[in-house]
């Protein structure tokens, strides 16, 4: 059939028509049709299907080929291929294969404005990854490049490369954590340490830092832990440990390792309830102090000069040494008199006093005593006073 204008009204079957304009109201069973103008179809099966105007397609089922410039569809099952310039669908279309002219291969298709179909080069898949190449920033969780609204499930590596902030908590269930920043800053003032040691004390605790010396044979450590062998703190430095810097990491500090010092700690002040050990201090202030051996090589005792000045006991208080001995060198005791206690053996070499009171013992091997006195004989005995006294030899 060649036609300007078709009208079909009830059931047509048509083998090969072409035709400016086909109006198909009831059915149409079209094997061949090339329509140059409108068309409007409420019901057909088609075979070959050739619209170069526009078409308003109801209910179509093309078995063979269609070439629609400009469509409405409402159902429209195409089962071989079609060709379509411009494709409007109200209600239902299954396509076997659709090719869109104006879309790039491996982009994602997006329904863009009154439903049409469209892609973005910022936005592609080339069938195992996909990417989002716009350059939007992100400066919350509610902008940027891809936003998200739901939760993410990642069951491989993540890797950002810009910038990543989390408002919510962040938990990290794995056995190594590993920050490679020059900069730390952390906001919470107490840092929790082996929170995991619930059932024994069984790790040690503290920080280990890690620097490079040549002079002690290259990697060395240093840090502040607490021993769970003995529960204490040590400082210590120089420790050579390979175990330190593997991954997963050693967490456990060796005293026993012969690389292992104490390190050196410099304070202003340190406030103690006991000291043990070696202290060595420019200037200690203590209302209780206890030493096995101290060496005192300057400074001053309750304001006496140690080193430079004589030590002098204050009124009303006392040295005592009776647990010890009191050694003294030659010409080392000054003083008025020496009162009171017991001198098992003193030998004076040069006594000069005004007076000398002796109650008891020898001189020169003569008993003195007020009761019992020994007999004896004086070289030379002198008197001057009282008078009447004079010098010569007395006695037998």
């Amino acid at each position: 059939v060649t036609t300007t204008n078709l009208n079909v009204t009830d059931s047509a079957t048509i083998n090969q028509a072409t035709v400016t304009t086909l109006d198909v109201t009831d059915s149409a069973t079209i094997v061949d049709a090339n329509i140059t103008g409108t068309t409007i179809i409420n019901q057909a099966t088609a075979t070959t299907l050739d619209v170069s105007d526009s078409a308003t397609i109801a209910d179509a089922n093309i078995t063979g080929t269609a070439t629609i410039n400009q469509a409405t569809v409402t159902t429209l099952d195409v089962s071989d291929s079609a060709t379509i310039a411009d494709l409007t669908v109200d209600s239902d279309a299954n396509l076997t294969h659709v090719y869109v002219s104006d879309l790039t291969d491996n982009r994602i298709v997006i329904s863009g404005p009154s439903g049409k179909l469209e892609d973005d080069a910022n936005l592609t898949y080339d069938g195992s990854r996909l990417t989002v190449a716009d350059s939007t920033a992100s400066t919350n969780s509610a902008n940027g490049a891809l936003v998200v609204a739901g939760g993410v499930g990642i069951g491989g590596a993540l890797n950002v490369g810009g910038n990543l902030e989390i408002l919510g908590d962040f938990t990290v269930t794995g056995t190594t954590t590993t920050v490679d920043v020059q900069t730390l800053s952390v906001s919470d003032p107490l840092i929790h340490l082996a929170d995991s040691n619930e059932t024994a004390d069984e790790v040690d605790i503290g920080f280990v830092a890690h620097y490079y010396d040549v002079a002690l044979g290259g990697k060395q450590h240093t840090g502040l832990f607490r021993d769970a062998d003995d529960d204490k703190y040590y400082l210590f430095a120089q420790y050579q440990d390979s175990a330190l810097d593997s991954s997963p990491r050693s967490n456990v500090i060796d005293r026993n390792d012969s690389s292992f010092v104490l390190a050196d700690f410099n304070a202003a002040t340190i406030f103690a309830d006991t000291f043990s050990g070696t202290v060595s201090a420019d200037s200690i202030s203590t209302t209780n102090f206890t030493a096995t051996t101290v060496d005192i090589n300057g400074g001053t005792i309750d304001g006496t000069t140690i080193d430079t000045s004589d030590i002098t006991v204050g009124a009303g208080k006392t040295l005592n040494v009776s647990a010890g001995t009191l050694t003294l060198a030659n010409d080392q005791i000054s003083g008025d008199k020496v009162e009171g206690g017991t001198i098992n053996a003193v030998i004076i070499n040069n006594l000069t006093s005004g007076n000398v009171n002796i109650d008891g013992g020898f001189i020169d091997g003569t008993a003195i005593g007020h009761t019992t006195p020994d007999s004896g004989t004086f070289t030379n005995l002198a008197r001057t006073s009282p008078a009447g006294v004079t010098a010569g030899e007395y006695g037998s």
